[in-house]
């Protein structure tokens, strides 16, 4: 499903997305062509299954024309690992890209996709904001599933600075607070969830009890810093609800991604400078996350990010992240 990279060719936008996208690109799909043939041969950073199927799985009915625009290759990975890539085409033999190579050329990818996603939010319309919806949820999987991200700390106490991909998933879900409608009418719009229940009862979650004696715990002062984490906490509280209520109609991927967003930008500066409180609310997220390990892009995500907690919090505090550590369990690399 990743075909981030893809995405990030300014001339290919508009024939992934859809006629009525003008987004980063020329009108002219000869010229589109030929802006393309630089990165002819990146079609095999694209996503483990066919090209035509990667694109029915985002797009659905809307986009099987639009697959017509690379003919007949079959641009497929036959595996991915940690070790190799091999990929598959009808045009050429296969071959194997080493390790290096290929992240490589898939970050060169992503960092030219980031900018330009970020630059077109300050001006959003509604020819473009199909294209952003579509670009942001992409380049949110690859910053999940990069390398980089995997190597890097998803905080830094000592920097106080927090991971790239709290960023893409702020920015990457604001298009749904102004932006809807637009969507909603949109060649996209078969793609907007909506909840069952936006104020579930916490006690749809059986395990509740466990984010009810961590609230009590932060209710002991009143500090502005207690008062974060606790929005932070019952946010969590509530997307857990939604998850566990029958019949829900918003899946757990989109729930589990809606918390950084929804969380207060002073919580995120917490977790940023290793405040303990905001740790111990972030490491009970990870249960959370955990719930997307099946997702090869989120595949050991949870269990990172609560090593990481854990390492930053002074022993005292590690009886307070207890059942996440019972859930997730531990995280067998370097953090």
């Amino acid at each position: 499903m990743v075909i981030k990279p893809l995405l990030a060719v300014p001339a290919l936008a508009p024939w992934l997305i859809g006629s009525r996208s003008s987004f980063f690109a020329p009108r002219s799909p000869f010229l589109a062509c030929r802006l393309f043939v630089p990165y002819i041969f990146d079609l095999d950073v694209l996503a483990p299954r066919t090209l035509a199927c990667s694109l029915d799985s985002i797009f659905g009915p809307h986009m099987t024309s639009r697959t017509s625009f690379f003919g007949r290759s079959k641009m497929t990975f036959k595996k991915v690992s940690h070790k190799k890539v091999r990929t598959g085409c009808d045009s050429c033999k296969r071959r194997r890209v080493k390790t290096k190579e290929y992240e490589s050329r898939a970050a060169h990818h992503h960092s030219l996709a980031v900018p330009l996603f970020r630059s077109a939010l300050a001006n959003v319309t509604e020819s473009s904001s199909h294209a952003l919806y579509a670009c942001g949820h992409l380049v949110i999987k690859y910053s999940f599933a990069s390398p980089q991200s995997r190597r890097n700390l998803i905080f830094s106490p000592a920097t106080g600075t927090s991971s790239e991909i709290i960023g893409l998933l702020r920015g990457a879900f604001s298009m749904h607070g102004y932006a809807e409608k637009w969507l909603s009418n949109g060649p996209l719009g078969f793609c907007m969830e909506r909840p069952l229940d936006e104020n579930p009862d916490f006690s749809q979650n059986p395990d509740d009890s466990y984010l009810v004696q961590l609230l009590y715990l932060l209710l002991a002062d009143c500090s502005e810093e207690s008062n974060l984490c606790c929005a932070a906490l019952n946010s969590l509280r509530r997307l857990l609800a939604m998850a566990a209520t029958p019949g829900q109609t918003i899946s757990v991927k989109t729930l589990t991604y809606s918390w950084p967003v929804q969380v207060p930008q002073k919580y995120i500066t917490l977790v940023s400078e290793g405040r303990p409180k905001a740790l111990v609310v972030l490491a009970h997220y990870c249960v959370m996350l955990k719930m997307l390990d099946s997702f090869w892009f989120m595949e050991g995500c949870a269990a990172r990010i609560l090593e990481q907690c854990r390492q930053d919090l002074e022993s005292q505090w590690h009886r307070y992240i207890e059942w996440p550590l019972s859930i997730v369990g531990t995280y067998g690399g370097q953090v």
